[in-house]
């Protein structure tokens, strides 16, 4: 009987680690471009020479308006985090994504500040949570709230995690926060 059991478990063992090794060949092959999946075409160089243009009129507007109008009254940047750069890529580089679309973009953006932030407020002053579980949480409830109002932007989670972990200037904004990134 003890025979048996051990070939059941050794044999169930064997199935899953088939299987995890059968999903990572499959996952480096993709990597790799191959496994029915094909690189994106490489852009025409009048589409890189529009991306390029856009993307650095659009970061200095932005850059142009926290360094001459924010930063006066805060020492740190806050409409350039790091999720604007993300979302420059998209917007400029991707923009026939619909994850690149308007909607997605400003309400996206705005959504997923307005989740981060109630999470660090929530958390932080009513429920006592710590910052390390406040991360995932303002991340994984940014994409559903994204999800359910139909405004999925992937720059979106950074701007959610940015309220969690910015400094102490970002935390003093509150729901300021959501007013700068919605921009």
């Amino acid at each position: 009987m003890k025979g048996r059991a051990v070939i059941v478990v050794f044999g169930a063992l064997n199935k899953m680690f088939n299987n995890i090794a059968t999903k990572f060949n499959s996952y480096t092959a993709k990597i790799g471009g191959g496994d029915s999946l094909k690189k994106p075409p490489r852009a025409e160089q009048h589409e890189t020479a529009k991306s390029l243009v856009g993307s650095f009129l659009g970061v200095l507007a932005i850059s142009t308006l926290d360094e001459f109008w924010l930063r006066r009254d805060f020492e740190h940047s806050f409409l350039l985090i790091g999720s604007i750069g993300a979302a420059a890529v998209l917007l400029f580089s991707a923009y026939k994504s619909p994850l690149a679309q308007p909607w997605n973009a400003v309400a996206g953006q705005v959504v997923s500040a307005t989740v981060g932030v109630t999470v660090r407020l929530v958390c932080s002053d009513v429920l006592s949570i710590e910052e390390y579980l406040q991360k995932p949480l303002a991340v994984s409830l940014a994409i559903a709230a994204m999800d359910l109002c139909d405004c999925l932007h992937p720059p979106g989670g950074a701007t959610s995690l940015i309220a969690i972990i910015g400094g102490a200037d970002v935390k003093a904004m509150g729901y300021s926060y959501v007013w700068c990134v919605g921009e």
